[in-house]
């Protein structure tokens, strides 16, 4: 099994917001393969150091997020190499946008609503069918903004437009899809921090289960059924992410790829990279929650 690692722009060395997956994946003995990212963003081609993985191994893309599109010319172009990703792009492209993966979580998801960028949405539709609602794209939101973390029910359209005109600054060349209206709903907090835990599944199996909001670790876990009924969606590496309600019922508040989607603040690398490369065999299989 290989893993894809971008280089730092310098190309001298694996980026640095990867540094600790790489070691840990070093320490694990797992074989690991760089690209040329400033060769990749700034003219869409792909270079591979020399140490080229065999045609027969599994290789796992952990980099930057790239729109449905570019990773699709990406996967194309080191399939020329005869290097093929563990996720292909239709996988790809339906847990990277929401929209695409949210018929498969529906049931344990707050209801959403989707607009297309170009038409001018209507406040009061959202508001009729959701109450208080979130804004964001396909992709992201635009967290640790001035943008407003979810718009009560009673919001004018004005100033609707006015924040939704700031939502398309913040997310510029960024934007992805469509914008997508969430229903809001309250989570519980635990000495000011939100209970929520971000899932890797990989291979059918829930390789690491571990806190993502720095919230204490005495926190309630999320429940086991609810981890272990979302083990089976159609890819082979993803994300979901769950939190915990103030009625203390849980609820599905993400889902990405497993590919682009970070690890959790202070989860343990060492960890996540063995179960990656365990969790390729079924038998020995031994999931940690951290």
């Amino acid at each position: 099994m290989t893993i894809l690692f971008p280089l730092d722009y310098s190309g001298t060395g694996v980026d640095r917001a990867f540094t600790d997956e790489y070691n840990a994946a070093i320490e694990n003995d797992i074989s690991v393969v760089f690209f040329d990212q400033k060769l990749w963003d700034t003219e869409k081609q792909v270079k591979i150091d020399l140490s080229i993985p065999k045609a027969d191994d599994i290789v796992i893309y952990r980099g930057w997020m790239m729109k449905p599109e570019e990773y699709r010319v990406f996967y194309q172009l080191l399939s020329e190499k005869n290097i093929y990703l563990l996720t292909i792009p239709d996988a790809y492209e339906r847990f990277h946008l929401f929209p695409n993966v949210y018929k498969y979580i529906k049931k344990d998801t707050p209801p959403i609503l989707q607009f297309s960028p170009k038409d001018r949405i209507d406040v009061s539709k959202i508001e009729k069918s959701l109450g208080d609602f979130m804004i964001k794209d396909s992709v992201k939101s635009a967290k640790n903004t001035d943008f407003p973390k979810y718009f009560k029910k009673d919001t004018s359209q004005h100033e609707f437009d006015r924040w939704m005109k700031r939502f398309y600054e913040i997310r510029g060349t960024l934007f992805t899809g469509n914008i997508i209206a969430k229903k809001y709903v309250p989570l519980k907090q635990y000495a000011g921090k939100t209970n929520e835990f971000r899932v890797f599944y990989l291979n059918g199996f829930p390789i690491s289960i571990s806190r993502n909001s720095l919230q204490d670790n005495i926190t309630p876990m999320v429940p086991d059924n609810l981890v272990n009924k979302y083990s089976n969606l159609p890819s082979l590496f993803y994300t979901v992410d769950y939190a915990e309600l103030e009625n203390e019922s849980w609820v599905i508040i993400e889902a990405g790829d497993g590919g682009v989607s970070g690890p959790s603040p202070d989860q343990n690398l060492f960890s996540f990279y063995r179960n990656i490369k365990i969790a390729m065999d079924k038998d020995d299989y031994i999931q940690e929650i951290e």
